[in-house]
């Protein structure tokens, strides 16, 4: 008899954590809203009151005090579960964020739309980089001379003078792996040449 006892008190215990847990965090959204309302920082659009920041403001007496509860594990699991688990009690807050931001149907609907959006921005930004990266490749690809071109090109580059834009080639004006191969093959000719005499 007396086991059931404390263990029913210890039901009613978590009970009553679980109710005052609730209600401090919908008392905490009571400050913000008040000042939203005291400088009238109302948006039509959304329609709901607005942060200094431009972020929606729940009205507390909107929230579901029940489905809130129902978010809130019971106080063991609450604190055992805080101290085992790193990000534990920074996601049941975001998940009542969310929850208390879900009576902003508005304001809701906009975020989606917004990251809607956003995914498609940076779908179109992929694209088109890497139509950018396939075009620059297919440019480099038509830059780069072919043998006989090197060779007429090394013609025309003058051997005693290291001249910076006589190494360039004469088709790109960039520096290209073919030219560079050879204007190293030529200063090697010379280096043998000259030691020759």
């Amino acid at each position: 008899m007396l086991i059931i006892q404390e263990d029913e008190a210890e039901v009613v215990q978590d009970k009553r954590w679980q109710r005052d847990s609730v209600r401090y965090e919908i008392r905490k959204l009571n400050a913000p809203f008040k000042e939203a309302q005291k400088d009238k920082r109302w948006n039509a659009e959304l329609e709901c009151y607005m942060d200094p920041q431009d972020n929606p403001v729940v009205d507390p007496s909107k929230v579901d005090f029940d489905a809130v509860k129902n978010l809130f594990p019971d106080q063991d699991t609450y604190h055992t579960r805080r101290l085992s688990e790193k990000g534990y009690e920074a996601n049941l807050m975001n998940k009542l964020k969310e929850f208390f931001e879900a009576s902003l149907p508005k304001a809701v609907e906009m975020r989606k739309r917004k990251k809607e959006e956003m995914e498609k921005l940076i779908e179109e930004m992929k694209r088109t980089t890497e139509d950018a990266d396939e075009e620059e490749q297919r440019t480099e690809k038509s830059q780069v001379p072919n043998e006989t071109e090197v060779n007429e090109s090394s013609e025309l580059l003058n051997v005693g003078n290291t001249n910076k834009n006589e190494n360039q080639c004469r088709n790109c004006i960039e520096m290209c792996k073919v030219c560079t191969e050879k204007d190293e093959k030529i200063k090697i000719k010379e280096i043998e040449i000259n030691k020759k005499f």
